[in-house]
């Protein structure tokens, strides 16, 4: 392991064990609502804890296959996560009368970003083949993933459209109907994502440590890599996209630029995209996350419903919430 590297994971494990600690804290203080039922289930059957995902449902609704679908992919560096590190922001879109399901899939300090892929397949195959008996529907759904996940999100809805890609990351797609994809301070251009505003020498660490723990030691060879560390290579005017919801903030200076680029580049695409923007600096990155209790947070969110519903109606869905 060269010094370079080894300095980069010392930096990085030390950020995993920042996110860990700093969860633990916030989740000591606070109180999830009254009126969600909440299911946790195996999605592999190897009974492995990071192969559990969540199911979501508002207690008083007889008829949950009925409600629009959320499936949310948490973010995290891709090092730091699971099913419940959103269940403050899940617990409350179900509030607001609808269905969710979150996954938890290994992370890079176990595996690599193909792994990733493969656990968010074999969570959305059971999905598909086990909805009837989860009592969830799948023809109102929104794929949806902060930071991190934004990226895995976008991805791996990519992938489901393209064989070839289907092929390099050994997966099988799944045949329900994404409705619209809602990307929240999405972290999207691997190859730029470690960058260090104003020092190249550290930029030069990050962003070759950050793409070596994700595709290997070999990750420049990497077909992988070639094929997917950018949405240029994997998105074209040859898909049919679906409307695309792009969300940041004036406050996540680390990121912004990148979901402003995204934008930029769906456009360019000819994607149905919409881009909103908080402009107010206390909206951190995946502020609307981590404290969806605050009345920013909640106007973010709410723009989130608000783009779902629109869609569902749009394309002749039932864009139903719970009364």
């Amino acid at each position: 392991m060269d010094y370079k590297y080894g300095l980069f994971k010392i930096v990085f494990m030390s950020l995993k064990n920042y996110l860990d600690a700093s969860r633990w804290v916030r989740d000591q203080r606070r109180r999830l609502p009254e009126g969600v039922v909440k299911s946790t289930f195996h999605y592999r059957n190897d009974l492995s804890t990071t192969h559990e995902c969540n199911i979501y449902k508002p207690q008083h609704v007889e008829k949950t296959e009925d409600l629009p679908l959320i499936i949310d992919v948490h973010g995290g560096c891709w090092v730091h996560g699971d099913k419940d590190l959103n269940e403050c922001f899940n617990y409350d879109l179900v509030l607001q009368g609808y269905t969710v399901s979150s996954l938890t899939y290994r992370t890079c300090d176990r595996v690599y970003l193909k792994d990733m892929v493969q656990d968010v397949f074999s969570y959305m195959h059971f999905l598909e083949n086990c909805h009837e008996d989860l009592g969830i529907g799948l023809e109102d759904v929104m794929l949806t993933g902060d930071s991190a996940g934004a990226q895995l999100s976008l991805l791996v809805w990519a992938i489901n459209q393209q064989p070839e890609l289907q092929k390099l990351f050994e997966v099988e797609p799944v045949s329900f109907h994404v409705r619209c994809l809602c990307l929240t301070h999405p972290v999207c251009f691997l190859n730029t994502a470690a960058t260090v505003p104003g020092n190249k020498y550290l930029t030069q660490i990050g962003r070759e440590g950050l793409l070596r723990i994700l595709f290997g030691e070999d990750w420049k060879n990497s077909e992988i890599y070639q094929a997917v560390h950018s949405p240029e290579q994997y998105l074209s005017r040859d898909l049919k996209m679906p409307p695309i919801l792009v969300m940041t903030s004036q406050g996540d200076s680390c990121y912004r630029d990148q979901s402003i680029m995204l934008e930029r580049m769906l456009s360019d695409l000819g994607a149905d995209v919409s881009f909103y923007y908080e402009p107010d600096k206390k909206a951190v990155h995946v502020f609307n996350i981590d404290n969806p209790e605050t009345s920013l947070a909640r106007r973010f969110n709410g723009a989130i419903l608000e783009f779902f519903d629109s869609v569902c109606k749009t394309l002749g869905g039932s864009g139903l919430r719970a009364a």
